[in-house]
């Protein structure tokens, strides 16, 4: 790739998620059919209430593309969360004030990280391609897009982007208890270098702004839940297109499949 304006990936698959923090008590015993056999049931058990429904989402991706896990085991898996581990860290210092190091969960390091939900991911899915997080703050999908529709490794056939966040925010007290009622968000799109049959869209970089004429301008700080609702809400065997200005303009455009009728919530 000489530059930018030669970027563009191929959306092979899309899906999406959403709960409120009560909800994701349930979803955390719930493992995807396509999960290998012999992975515990309480895998979820510790993790970030992002990786749960990253997990949802990547469900609904793979569910709908009438595919099974091994078309899309090749692909590497980048993760863009927001603000990961916001509510596990609220409780973590609580307990630190109280205890100090010995009342600190060992799971806090792998669960609630930037790499968590990549390497949750690439677990279920038996991968032997590359993962990580990127981003972790307000600017986090732009990140995220950015580094699928740059990112080229051997042996590789695309890229998973998967990113979340929460809206509103949890709000939290002294104690590291949530005193609203947020909603996580998940996004889980299938990227991948060559069009296929049956593809639902394409991510790239465009270096003319009067080039395109996007149904929904994003700003550059906008996370992954109004990402999430805009692309649940789209009826089936219906387009759009999502932009972002950056230098060019990075658009991402999408139809739901009629197979695709059904998102996570």
């Amino acid at each position: 790739m000489s530059n930018w304006g030669e970027a563009c990936l191929h959306l092979s698959s899309w899906g999406t998620a959403r709960a409120e923090l009560s909800a994701v008590a349930a979803l955390r015993k719930s493992l995807p059919a396509w999960a290998p056999k012999d992975t515990a049931g309480h895998f979820l058990k510790h993790a970030d209430e992002q990786t749960v429904l990253a997990v949802a989402a990547m469900d609904e991706a793979i569910r709908s593309s009438g595919r099974d896990r091994n078309h899309f085991r090749q692909l590497a898996i980048i993760a863009a969360p927001r603000f990961i581990g916001r509510i596990a860290g609220g409780v973590t210092l609580h307990r630190y004030s109280r205890g100090g190091g010995p009342a600190i969960s060992p799971h806090l390091i792998p669960q609630h990280s930037l790499h968590s939900i990549s390497g949750a991911l690439s677990i279920l899915l038996a991968s032997r391609q590359p993962n990580f997080g990127v981003g972790g703050t307000g600017n986090s999908l732009v990140e995220g897009l950015l580094a699928a529709l740059g990112f080229h490794h051997r042996g590789c056939h695309g890229t998973w982007l998967i990113a979340t966040g929460w809206d509103p925010e949890p709000q939290l007290d002294d104690a590291g208890n949530c005193c609203n009622s947020p909603v996580c968000h998940a996004v889980a799109l299938a990227l991948r270098h060559t069009a296929e049959l049956g593809s639902q869209g394409r991510l790239q970089f465009v270096d003319d702004r009067a080039s395109i004429a996007p149904s929904h301008a994003f700003r550059w700080n906008e996370d992954a839940a109004r990402l999430c609702r805009t692309m649940a809400a789209l009826p089936a065997g219906q387009a759009t297109c999502f932009a972002w200005a950056c230098g060019g303009v990075l658009t991402l455009e999408a139809t739901k499949a009629a197979a695709n009728l059904r998102a996570a919530a």
